[in-house]
């Protein structure tokens, strides 16, 4: 939808967005019996891996309540159609459930039925116009006000396992000196440690580069 003005509201916001649990985490470093000081740093760990694990992805995985307000281009002042979409991308996916799509101004705002006057495509956001004949159809040079459920029941497992793996990573790193990229005691001792541009791990970003969400500057 370049060009296209978008405003995208959180109207009820996940609980938590760790995506891990602490047993899980637990359980993957082996730790039977942890003190509370080891407990209260891998609940850091884990939501700060959390965190950044939603920047590279552009996403937030649980489920959240969203208001979507799309307001398509214009045509221009010599009367040219520049404006219009061939179909809506929503912000956020997978889409769960719509709530309401309205289209139009006040006192002049439609109600949109699903089936009738638009399609989902639920796994990547996007909605289609229908037309009378319920065939896709450009939207209209109108408002679209889109309230939908979006994000999963469950974080799905490879990002919960990419999560423990950068926890890890940084928990068995706390004493190490971060600027370190090899060290080498001839015939005693030899470690290097290899992270990718993003500051993640080749074996994170493996699991987590089908859910990025691009980006456009």
């Amino acid at each position: 939808m370049d060009g296209n003005g978008v405003i995208v509201t959180v109207l009820t916001p996940a609980a938590s967005y760790d995506l891990t649990t602490l047993a899980a985490v637990q359980d993957d470093l082996g730790i039977i019996a942890p003190t509370s000081l080891t407990l209260n740093f891998l609940a850091r760990l884990i939501t700060r891996a959390s965190a950044t694990i939603r920047q590279y992805c552009n996403t937030t995985f649980q489920a959240e309540i969203i208001k979507e307000e799309i307001y398509p281009l214009k045509p221009d002042w010599s009367g040219v159609a520049v404006g219009g979409m061939s179909l809506i991308r929503l912000s956020r996916w997978p889409v769960v459930s719509i709530a309401s799509i309205t289209e139009g101004f006040a006192p002049n705002i439609t109600t949109l039925v699903s089936a009738v006057d638009y399609r989902l495509a639920p796994d990547v956001g996007h909605l289609f116009r229908l037309d009378s004949m319920t065939y896709p159809d450009r939207w209209r040079v109108l408002p679209v006000v889109v309230t939908y459920t979006s994000g999963y029941s469950a974080v799905p497992a490879d990002v919960e396992d990419a999560c423990s793996r950068l926890v890890k990573m940084r928990y068995l790193a706390r004493t190490r000196d971060p600027a370190l990229r090899q060290e080498d005691v001839p015939g005693v001792y030899s470690a290097a440690y290899q992270i990718s541009s993003s500051g993640l791990p080749a074996d994170v970003t493996d699991m987590l580069d089908r859910y990025r969400v691009p980006v456009i500057a």
